[in-house]
């Protein structure tokens, strides 16, 4: 049994994680890809979703789901311009 002074935890590592899914015709959720991102920035994000979209051959999603992050929704509809952008609740 540890009986010593409590030590106090900080995460040093804020971060964001991105994660990146779709639905297969099993209608099962399939993550494809993740980002962790050091600050919810529009740099951050062109960056991240510019490097998907390549990895992905340029292929455009067709929906595209995000939280009410200012930033994410503007490079979305900059990068993604004929995506459907909804908001999860």
């Amino acid at each position: 049994m540890y009986r010593g002074k409590p030590r106090r935890i900080i995460n040093s590592y804020i971060t964001s994680l991105v994660l990146f899914s779709e639905s297969n015709n099993h209608k099962q959720t399939i993550i494809f890809g993740f980002g962790l991102v050091l600050d919810e920035s529009i740099p951050s994000y062109t960056w991240m979703l510019q490097n998907l979209l390549q990895v992905m051959c340029n292929k455009i999603p067709s929906a595209v789901l995000t939280d009410e992050n200012d930033a994410m929704i503007a490079v979305v509809q900059r990068i993604f311009p004929r995506a459907r952008h909804q908001l999860c609740a």
